[in-house]
């Protein structure tokens, strides 16, 4: 039976832009009751407008996932207005890219508190209200590479890498406590992604033709909560990637070395 989020407290991080604004988009349309969490406070209040345009309950909560004080904030703020929470989606990061030689150890350990310490922070904090409701969803926005790592980008394939085997123990761990966890590993999407990330004397394109939108990603995110999938992975390529790792991984590095020297990815 599919799961309602009509009026489900669904708790958004990283809701300002790309996948997290247009999963705000495609929540209010269940009707669901939002919260929008960020750092970038103006964005996230013209979403609200926007939102509440529709009569949806939308409320904004400026948010650091590095800042334990700002998420036990931001869990009190959601119990006092709307009475508890529901689902957590936990889509807050950015990326690292550069050589593991090059990269400077403060990099390295930012992009780990973002990614890492601050989904677990976050599911740490909703897991009592979740057990006093008897059922909860937390949704951990991974990667596709935290299935497979690929080169120039092993720090934040690390964080997502470490994130999914913290979602293999959650699910069987919450288990019998009604909450689900999904590890959702999104493949190449269009966002402002690869706009906000941090290069160390490394770039990186691919082809648009891989890719899907923000939007689509939404609407896959949301039908993974309703049907309570465990793993998603989108896009063709990062199924094939994920299919090829798990066959051969000799494969899958013969593959990207090849890919490199033709410049399929520069």
């Amino acid at each position: 039976m599919s799961y309602s989020l009509k009026d489900k407290v669904v708790i958004i991080t990283g809701a300002s832009m790309g996948i997290g604004r247009a999963l705000a988009l495609e929540l209010a349309k269940k009707k669901s009751k939002l919260v929008l969490a960020a750092r970038s406070t103006e964005k996230l209040y013209q979403l609200q407008i926007e939102i509440e345009r529709g009569g949806i309950e939308c409320m904004v909560a400026p948010t650091d996932v590095t800042n334990p004080a700002a998420i036990t904030q931001l869990i009190a703020d959601t119990v006092a207005r709307f009475g508890g929470i529901d689902v957590l989606i936990n889509n807050a990061g950015y990326g690292l890219w550069g050589l593991v030689e090059k990269l400077p150890m403060e990099e390295i350990r930012n992009v780990f508190e973002t990614n890492l310490f601050g989904a677990i922070a976050m599911i740490k904090g909703v897991i009592p209200e979740m057990k006093k409701r008897g059922a909860g969803q937390i949704i951990n926005i991974e990667s596709v590479v935290a299935l497979r790592s690929l080169p120039g980008s092993g720090a934040y394939c690390a964080t997502k890498h470490a994130l999914h085997a913290f979602s293999e123990a959650m699910r069987v761990e919450l288990a019998p406590d009604h909450i689900h966890v999904c590890s959702f590993c999104p493949g190449i999407t269009e966002s402002d992604f690869s706009k906000n990330r941090v290069e160390i004397d490394f770039h990186t394109e691919f082809s648009k033709a891989l890719s899907i939108s923000s939007e689509r990603t939404a609407v896959l995110i949301v039908r993974a909560i309703e049907r309570k999938r465990s793993q998603v992975v989108t896009t063709l390529s990062g199924k094939f990637l994920h299919v090829a790792q798990r066959i051969s991984p000799r494969l899958v590095d013969w593959f990207v070395i090849t890919g490199q020297k033709l410049g399929i990815a520069s």
